[in-house]
């Protein structure tokens, strides 16, 4: 069978209300208020019956500040070995150059999933 790609991309506008939590740090109770453009680009390949891949990115600029970008970006690996049987493997990188005092602005986790349907 012939890989099959497949391709969404997406934008909106978005309104963000952001209230930092209680506690020690510098900016703890602190709110915010902005916009941002929600855009992504979702990109699909179909391997076979059992295997697929999907690569995902969103990117969230502010409309007043371009310098305050976040970025999630996220890849992931599915194998069906039966219908109610699979394996995925993804990836998943963020950045927020404004993260909060405190909070790393670039994370990423890795995981690996055994899935059972019933």
């Amino acid at each position: 069978t012939t890989p099959v790609l497949s391709i969404a991309l997406g934008a909106l506008p978005m309104f963000e209300f952001e209230r930092i939590g209680d506690g020690s740090r510098v900016d703890a109770g602190l709110t915010r208020s902005r916009g941002r453009l929600s855009a992504s680009a979702i990109f699909s390949v179909q391997v076979g019956e059992r295997g697929s891949i999907r690569h995902s990115i969103y990117l969230q600029p502010r409309f007043d500040d371009a310098n305050d970008t976040r970025v999630l970006n996220e890849f992931e690996a599915n194998v069906n070995f039966t219908p109610k049987f699979a394996f995925r493997w993804s990836l998943v990188g963020l950045i927020d150059p404004r993260a909060p005092v405190g909070i790393v602005p670039v994370d990423t986790t890795a995981k690996s999933s055994l899935l059972v349907s019933f």
